[in-house]
């Protein structure tokens, strides 16, 4: 969505285990850039998980006036989300906040971002990100 010359883009994603566990490798993971920035990536796991993002970005320069001739973006988020082993409910107990800034350029090879990440407890992440992460 465009709004004011920026672009939104609003995503989730809720993973759980209706019966029984979910095996290692199909855990809900959270962690890393746009997915409670801050925290290294996949650092939390659990039986549940929900994530939620709001992205806002804003192209700075076409590709006449971009970096080396590539377009350069600017950006935010804010995030949300948690991850629990016990019960579902427990999910929503405590919703973890994040956020993140970023700038990136749009190159041959895929977008090239530079981000700085922080969470709620002082957690903070920078990221060097080459390829579409949202």
């Amino acid at each position: 969505m465009t709004l004011w010359g920026n672009t939104l883009v609003l995503a989730g994603s809720f993973v759980t285990a209706l019966e029984g566990t979910l095996p290692i490798n199909r855990l809900g993971q959270l962690g890393g850039f746009l997915n409670l920035s801050g925290f290294q990536p996949r650092e939390l796991q659990g039986q549940h998980a929900f994530a939620g993002r709001a992205i806002v970005y804003r192209q700075l320069a076409g590709t006449r006036g971009g970096l080396l001739g590539f377009p350069l973006y600017v950006g935010a988020s804010f995030e949300a989300g948690q991850v629990a082993d016990d019960k579902l409910r427990t999910l929503f107990d405590e919703i973890v906040y994040a956020g993140s800034v970023f700038v990136g350029v749009e190159t041959l090879l895929g977008p090239f971002y530079l981000a700085y990440g922080q969470a709620e407890e002082g957690r903070r992440s920078a990221y060097l990100s080459l390829g579409r992460t949202f």
